[in-house]
């Protein structure tokens, strides 16, 4: 059986965004993915109270999506 952790680390890191966000894997089982992303100044998309912009978050549900389809 193949290790698919080691094949959902790599799809991660295939992704441009991903890299740039920094996500990382941090669980995977069968039907389920947890990814994390740093919080970043950058990514800020209201200043007024410091909430990550939704295009950060929508790639981080769509990538962990995309990893737990492979488990």
């Amino acid at each position: 059986m193949p290790d698919i952790t080691a094949i959902a680390r790599q799809f991660i890191e295939a992704l441009p965004h991903s890299r740039a966000l920094g996500m990382r894997l941090d669980a995977i089982a069968e039907g389920t993915a947890t990814i994390s992303m740093p919080y970043d100044a950058r990514l800020i998309g209201d200043p007024t109270t410091g909430v990550i912009h939704g295009g950060a978050v929508s790639a981080l549900m769509d990538t962990a999506c995309g990893a737990s389809v492979m488990s």
